[in-house]
């Protein structure tokens, strides 16, 4: 590698490290995605180590999934090599199938990215990918079994609805006293009876988290006519 090439890509890491956003627009740019409004604001505060705890609730197609594999990319491709350390991240799925869903994004921005392909530890598998670094992504369905014997430095629980609420809570008093890890729960609010919804309304009880409100109202691949008819619903099933 030139020493031209190298400050370009030292330039492209340290852009990255400082604007999560910026790493979503170029990752994708096979797609021609970029960040919404939301999955912007969510990202560049992640980019700030010090936001540990966030919770994001999100209605069907605003983009959720997306943003986590690219979260869990940028934590074992920048973030991992600014810090000079590894960072795992565990993506748990109230199903194994949502699970998949996030992870089968992380394999689509790999096999489109020669700079990643470069840096990694060995071929990805469906159930770990692994970097030379150190870092790696696994994704797992949402068990006691799968979860607590790893030990990621970013734990990632979607579709925390259909998480059994035990394991949330665990999850919450596990992740907390670890220094510098982080713990993102996320769902669309299915089951108002639900742990999640607790975490996200009771800021006084749980002001640790960074909460994010998505509405489907701000992406541009959710037709408009779908919205509409949405907004026929009554307004507690809309919201």
């Amino acid at each position: 590698m030139s020493a031209e090439e190298i400050l370009e890509e030292v330039t492209r890491i340290l852009l990255w490290r400082k604007r999560p956003s910026r790493f979503f627009a170029d990752i994708w740019s096979h797609h021609g995605w970029i960040p919404t409004r939301d999955q912007a604001q969510f990202l560049d505060d992640m980019g700030d180590i010090k936001n540990r705890f966030a919770l994001i609730t999100a209605g069907c197609g605003a983009g959720k999934s997306l943003t986590l594999a690219t979260l869990a990319l940028w934590n074992a491709t920048v973030l991992s090599r600014i810090e000079k350390r590894p960072i795992r991240t565990l993506i748990a799925g109230g199903s194994r199938k949502q699970s998949d869903v996030v992870y089968n994004y992380i394999l689509d921005a790999i096999g489109n990215n020669t700079w990643m392909q470069d840096i990694l530890a060995g071929e990805p598998t469906r159930t770990v990918t692994r970097f030379t670094n150190g870092s790696w992504i696994m994704p797992v369905p949402c068990s006691y079994k799968s979860i607590w014997g790893e030990h990621p430095e970013c734990l990632i629980l979607d579709e925390a609805v259909l998480v059994d609420d035990k394991i949330l809570v665990d999850a919450v008093f596990r992740i907390a006293p670890i220094h510098g890890s982080r713990l993102i729960i996320c769902s669309t609010p299915y089951d108002y009876m639900s742990f999640f919804v607790d975490l996200l309304l009771d800021e006084e009880k749980y002001p640790q988290f960074r909460r994010y409100f998505w509405s489907v109202e701000n992406v541009t691949w959710v037709s408009r006519e779908a919205i509409e008819i949405a907004k026929n619903l009554p307004e507690d099933e809309y919201q």
